[in-house]
């Protein structure tokens, strides 16, 4: 009895629950309805038997509700190794004009979204990696409003990693202090090298060198399981 009450209230048998619920949701996108379907790893599974689809969306700001998304970039992670070729990069084309402060922190010019792809299109893509993945973000928090929002769902349950809760949990357990959890100042702390911020696919990359970098902190001696990982990234 103890041990199918401890079950129910573990993390991954909590999301089970949250997808089912959305599955019975009328009229979902047959892309959304795989991804969900797809089984959920064990808490146990080691990482390196999972695939990691490590993402990054550019936005014009931090609502959902009145900012827009302007590009998608992933890349997979399998066996515990980026696989650059699997790498992809969208800018979404709205129509809409972009805010000159925007494209000052984002580098991204009304030439480059006007060759892009409609934002249905760029979800299609990213649904379409999900299935059967593990997904990765630093600061997930963003990605996952945006990516809910552009479904019309309230959440988008799905096995998230995220960068920036493992770097705060490690931190706290080290008693230490620190303001800056952006994704550039968390690479310099683990030795990782500089890179082109804000650009939707070089963050990804950057992401997923970052989170393999950590698993190696969280497991020095052992093969990296999917439970520490995912109960830090929450």
């Amino acid at each position: 009895m103890i041990g199918s009450m401890l079950c129910y209230h573990q993390p991954l048998a909590r999301l089970a629950r949250r997808r089912a619920k959305l599955l019975r949701s009328p009229q979902l996108p047959k892309l959304l309805q795989a991804a969900l379907q797809s089984p959920i790893p064990s808490e146990d599974s080691l990482l390196k038997t999972q695939q990691i689809l490590s993402i990054d969306l550019e936005t014009t700001g931090l609502d959902p509700e009145k900012d827009r998304i302007l590009s998608i970039g992933m890349v997979t992670i399998a066996d515990s190794k980026i696989l650059l070729k699997s790498a992809q990069h969208y800018y979404v084309n709205d129509n809409e004009p972009v805010k000159a402060e925007t494209a000052v922190i984002n580098h991204i010019t009304p030439e480059q979204l006007s060759d892009g792809v409609s934002l249905p299109h760029a979800i299609a893509s990213f649904l379409h990696e999900a299935k059967g993945k593990c997904i990765l973000a630093h600061g997930s928090a963003i990605e996952h409003a945006f990516l809910s929002k552009a479904l019309n769902i309230k959440e988008l349950p799905l096995l998230w990693f995220d960068t920036l809760n493992i770097e705060k949990t490690l931190l706290s357990h080290k008693n230490i202090n620190r303001n800056d959890f952006s994704l550039s100042a968390l690479r310099s702390r683990y030795q990782l090298p500089d890179y082109d911020a804000h650009n939707a696919l070089s963050d990804a990359i950057a992401t997923a060198e970052l989170f393999l970098a950590q698993s190696k902190v969280i497991y020095p001696s052992q093969h990296p399981v999917i439970k520490q990982l995912y109960k830090r990234s929450q």
